[in-house]
């Protein structure tokens, strides 16, 4: 009796290309070389789920990751395989926060503190408006002196140049001013010596009398 052995292909390659960066929210389509063009492709991610794949069983796959990753690609052929693997950085979008909402009395001036967060780096400009009422527009933390309630709007700006990508995010915050209080004792009146008077106070939620 007779039989043949086949001996695959062992010069089965693959070669994703160069790693490379991405802004968070895009995507990104590979383009692999591969040895032979019969092969059957597999993708699969680390460090991310595997549905950021737009799909695992095709050469050109296209990836959204939320983050930084690895993805792999194995290429099979007569039982044979071989893989690459390719990393995909991720540039963060800021995250801004205007602060919580708060009340001051009219004429006082307040500390609003705004901050940031889920950043690649710190090449980022900073904007509040509106400006007539503070002290400065482009520093994280500022004072705010409204003579009404005022909604302010804290604006982080990126450029591909320094940060790496263009984004710009945003957060706002109320600043309300409490209305003037009106302290009313009651009209003056006439009361009999040694007997109880009954006042009557408005204008306020705690009294206190004198």
């Amino acid at each position: 009796d007779t039989i043949m052995v086949k001996v695959s292909n062992n010069n089965l390659s693959v070669s994703i290309g160069p790693d490379t960066t991405l802004c968070q929210g895009g995507k990104f389509k590979f383009q692999p070389a591969v040895s032979s063009p019969t092969v059957a492709y597999q993708w699969r991610a680390r460090l991310v789920p595997n549905s950021t794949i737009d799909s695992l069983f095709i050469k050109n796959a296209t990836v959204s990751p939320v983050d930084t990753a690895e993805y792999i690609l194995r290429v099979t052929e007569s039982g044979c395989f071989s893989e690459d693997t390719v990393n995909v950085n991720v540039i963060w979008k800021p995250i801004v926060n205007a602060g919580p909402d708060t009340a001051i009395c009219l004429k006082d001036s307040v500390l609003i503190k705004g901050s940031v967060s889920h950043i690649s780096n710190s090449a980022i400009k900073y904007t509040w408006a509106p400006a007539d009422s503070l002290s400065s527009v482009n520093t994280l933390q500022i004072f705010a002196h409204p003579v009404k309630t005022t909604y302010y709007r804290l604006t982080a700006v990126t450029d591909a140049l320094t940060y790496g990508c263009n984004f710009t995010v945003y957060d706002s915050m109320k600043l309300t001013i409490q209305p003037v209080l009106k302290a009313f004792a009651g009209n003056d009146t006439i009361a009999a010596a040694g007997k109880p008077h009954q006042l009557h106070g408005t204008g306020g939620l705690n009294y206190s009398w004198y």
